[in-house]
């Protein structure tokens, strides 16, 4: 039936792209050039709530909120990543808003905030230090300082990016990796050892200039895919004008050494 000027509805099951939505609460109560909307609904066992007024006139102006529980991210990986076998896992909040004209996106104000971001992935935890927040203004989209921390490991990374308009990106990643990360990926080897990365992108979307340095300390890896393990590996690494320029790169294989310059 067609929806009354103000409607409820209740779905228990909504199936959609693989993904299944429960206890569905829909509120609409539209009047006049305005309406107002209230969704309740759970997915993975979560709550999610949406809520926000449009005017119903061109451009149709809207005031949006969304709001999660703490949503697994081991069930939606196996949706979008059916092959992985690393078992990857965690969990993740989100509370956002979204303001401007529907008709043109360029308008549009968006900010979103996650105060809970978790990695598992066998031995690997990472975990957000502090609220990671990002915003949208005039197409750009603003990632704010973001810092993941797990054993040994600390990464940090701000800057904007343009997904409108012809505006250049500016985004920089810094921090240490400890490459016990690459652990699920060795088939049954190691890893082990840090890297320091030190890296900024800037310029247009289509050629950004990458500018930065890696510094590889006491590296390890081997793996059953390999025909011999990399040991004691250590290194400067540059990068400018997305030229590499290796200062020194030095490890052990196979009994013998290894060094390029």
């Amino acid at each position: 039936r067609g929806l009354d000027p103000r409607d409820c509805r209740r779905v228990p099951d909504l199936a959609m792209r693989g993904e299944t939505f429960h206890q569905i609460d829909a509120q609409l109560d539209a009047r006049g050039k305005h309406a107002e909307f209230h969704l309740n609904s759970n997915v993975e066992q979560t709550s999610i709530q949406a809520k926000g007024t449009v005017e119903l006139t061109p451009g149709y102006s809207a005031n949006i909120t969304l709001d999660t529980g703490k949503v697994p991210i081991g069930p939606l990986l196996a949706r979008f990543v059916p092959n992985s076998q690393h078992g990857a896992d965690g969990e993740l909040e989100i509370h956002g808003t979204l303001e401007g004209p529907l008709q043109t996106p360029a308008q549009l104000q968006a900010h979103v905030e996650m105060p809970v971001l978790q990695l598992q992935a066998q031995t690997i935890k990472l975990a957000n230090t502090s609220p990671i927040r990002i915003s949208y203004q005039g197409g750009i989209v603003k990632l704010e300082s973001v810092e993941m921390k797990g054993q040994d490991t600390d990464i940090r990374l701000s800057g904007t990016v343009p997904v409108q308009g012809g505006a250049a990106m500016n985004v920089v990643a810094d921090g240490s990796v400890n490459l016990n990360i690459l652990q699920p990926w060795t088939d049954g080897g190691h890893s082990s050892g840090m890297v320091n990365v030190q890296m900024k992108a800037q310029g247009p979307m289509s050629q950004p200039v990458i500018d930065g340095r890696v510094r590889i300390e006491n590296g390890v890896i081997s793996s059953d895919s390999l025909p011999v393990g990399i040991e004691s590996m250590n290194g400067d690494i540059s990068i400018s004008g997305n030229r590499v320029n290796i200062t020194k790169l030095a490890a052990t294989a196979g009994g013998g050494t290894i060094n390029v310059t």
